[in-house]
C-alpha cells in the first residue's frame, strides 16, 4: 500500500513539474536543449492593426492585457480584437500555454483560447508565434485570421531567440 501511494505521489509531483514548465506565468519555456525567456516582452499590451477602419488586435505576453481586461468587465484577458465598435475577447489569461514549435531553436509558440460566440461554442484559439531574429528589434509582424477560430499572431526579434538550456 505504501509503495503504491509513494508511486502515485511521485507521479503527481512529476506531472506538476511538467505542466509548470509549460505555463506562461514566469514566461520561460524549455524545449529540449533550448530555453526561451520572454520576460523582456511582458508587462505591456502589444497591438496590431490591419489598416484604417479595420480590425485592431491587442495582446499581452504571459499576462493580462489592460485593454482587453478593461473591455471584458475586468475578467483577465490576454488577447482581444476590436472591430467597428465591437469588442471580441479571444484569449483568457488563465488558458495560456507554451507549445512546441515544429522547428526547434527557431522560436516558440504561446497559445491562448476562449469559448466565445465566434465559433458557435467551440474554442477560439490564438497562437502567438515567436520568430527568432538575432539583433533585430521586437515587433509584431502580422496577424492571420482567415479562420476566425484559429488566429495566428507573429512576433519577431531578439527576445524570441533561445538560450542553451
Amino acid at each position: 500500500m505504501f509503495y503504491k501511494l509513494s508511486l502515485c505521489l511521485l507521479f503527481l509531483i512529476f506531472l506538476g513539474n511538467c505542466n509548470a514548465s509549460l505555463t506562461p506565468t514566469d514566461c520561460v519555456f524549455v524545449d529540449g536543449p533550448y530555453k526561451y525567456d520572454l520576460t523582456n516582452l511582458t508587462g505591456k499590451t502589444w497591438s496590431y492593426s490591419d489598416g484604417p477602419d479595420s480590425v485592431d488586435y491587442y495582446f499581452s505576453i504571459c499576462g493580462p492585457s489592460s485593454i482587453c481586461t478593461n473591455l471584458n468587465n475586468n475578467v483577465p484577458s490576454s488577447v482581444c480584437k476590436i472591430t467597428t465598435n465591437q469588442f471580441i475577447e479571444l484569449g483568457e489569461t488563465s488558458t495560456g500555454k507554451f507549445i512546441d514549435n515544429t522547428i526547434q531553436g527557431q522560436g516558440t509558440i504561446l497559445r491562448y483560447f476562449t469559448t466565445s460566440t465566434i465559433c458557435s461554442g467551440l474554442p477560439t484559439f490564438v497562437f502567438i508565434n515567436f520568430d527568432c531574429q538575432p539583433g533585430q528589434p521586437n515587433i509584431v509582424t502580422g496577424v492571420q485570421d482567415s479562420n476566425p477560430c484559429q488566429i495566428q499572431i507573429y512576433v519577431s526579434g531578439e527576445s524570441s531567440c533561445p538560450f542553451a538550456n
